[in-house]
């Protein structure tokens, strides 16, 4: 819905029917409808990793465009884009975000974002289109990925912040 609404100016009507299993949203000339799904949820907090292996400090728009640069070489290889964690020599040099994918037709993309890296080197792939999402909502300068390993779940949040998380599941790559 919020994607929908984007800057509107409009007034946007919003109604929740009578035993609130449904909301509808009317502006312009959109109508917009969610509906609650009956069952059991899991706990979300148990989901969500709370320490990680390998915590990854980097610039929201330095590693939204290095992803967007990798999508365009995914397409042809079911959008995986790869990223290899490098701590730095020392506690005085960066760290970087290697970001590559490959295509047979188009060739391969390789770009490097500075990070602070704490904990372990690693290399997990995810999907580019999922990765861009949620680059895109954060509007924060700074972005924290947590890791726990190429076949775990993992959690982009703002840096300095837990008031939002996202999990994002790797994409298992043969060879990794």
């Amino acid at each position: 819905l919020a994607r929908l609404i984007g800057d509107t100016e409009e007034d946007i009507q919003l109604a929740v029917t009578a035993n609130a299993a449904q909301v509808l949203a009317r502006f312009d000339d959109i109508e917009w409808v969610s509906q609650l799904i009956d069952g059991t949820f899991p706990d979300v907090k148990q989901i969500v990793p709370r320490e990680f292996g390998t915590r990854v400090d980097v610039g929201r728009d330095s590693l939204l465009n290095a992803v967007r640069r990798a999508s365009y070489f995914a397409r042809e290889n079911n959008d995986v884009v790869r990223l290899a964690i490098h701590a730095g020599e020392d506690d005085m040099t960066p760290g970087s975000v290697e970001v590559t994918a490959n295509a047979a037709e188009r060739g391969n993309s390789e770009s490097f974002v500075d990070a602070s890296i704490s904990g372990g080197e690693l290399q997990i792939a995810f999907n580019s289109r999922y990765l861009a999402d949620v680059l895109g909502v954060l509007k924060h300068g700074t972005v924290t990925l947590g890791l726990n390993g190429a076949n775990q779940a993992g959690v982009v949040r703002p840096s300095g912040g837990d008031q939002y998380s996202h999990v994002i599941m790797p994409m298992v790559i043969g060879g990794q």
